[in-house]
């Protein structure tokens, strides 16, 4: 009997340590370089939309006052686009219509921010990433 309860709690023991949860752990990053959606600006395969936003804006050569600009407006977008989408009183197409003008709106913003330089690099990024998803 011993050894039939000895067995049965190493298994339940051994069942428990492969049960745990595995995360996998990312390393932090500057929140200013991820200032976009994370839909995929590209169709390249492996790359994933915020690995392609990280990139370009590290092209950009923002300066410290760009960065902390960028990293408010991302803050409150992040809390204005939880409440629209957290509001009972909206129906889902209000939902939609309120952040496509929220985006509309951090676009525009964005567009103060950056220089005259900095926003032509961006355009000229996003309409060739645009070409490469017609062809």
């Amino acid at each position: 009997m011993k050894k039939w309860s000895v067995g049965l709690l190493l298994t339940f023991l051994s069942l428990g340590c492969f049960a745990q949860v595995q995360r996998n752990i990312t390393p932090k990053t500057d929140s200013a370089k991820t200032t976009m959606t994370d839909e995929t600006l590209s169709g390249e395969k492996g790359t994933t939309g915020k690995e392609n936003k990280m990139e370009m804006i590290r092209s950009l050569n923002l300066s410290k006052d760009q960065r902390q600009q960028l990293k408010e407006m991302r803050q409150a977008n992040k809390a204005k686009k939880a409440l629209i989408e957290s509001s009972n009183q909206l129906t889902e197409g209000q939902k939609k219509e309120q952040l496509r003008k929220l985006q509309r709106d951090a676009a525009g913003s964005l567009k103060n921010i950056l220089s005259e330089e900095q926003s032509a690099k961006i355009r000229e990024k996003l309409e060739a990433k645009k070409h490469q998803l017609q062809q």
